[in-house]
């Protein structure tokens, strides 16, 4: 229970961090992935990601290393997940 609750802050303080962001459907719709830690598994393809390096979210894509969308972010990479699906 307690790790739902986390998960919802944590993907409120996502969608809080992707104001001026071109993804309006990840803020109208939530639907939670699980967080994956890279040293257990890296996105097979390259298509966009979330990524954190647990304080701060963006968006990037993995392609012989991070690429970050975000051109501010500089962070250590932790954790990824799937975007979330756009709306029906």
């Amino acid at each position: 229970m307690n790790s739902e609750i986390n998960n919802k802050k944590l993907a409120q303080q996502m969608l809080d961090n992707m104001e001026g962001i071109d993804f309006p459907y990840a803020r109208n719709r939530l639907y939670f992935h699980e967080w994956k830690p890279i040293l257990k598994e890296i996105p097979s393809h390259t298509n966009d990601v979330l990524i954190t390096d647990t304080h701060k979210i963006s968006i990037g894509y993995f392609s012989n290393g991070w690429i970050f969308n975000d051109n501010d972010y500089s962070g250590i990479i932790t954790h990824w997940m799937e975007l979330p699906e756009p709306p029906k």
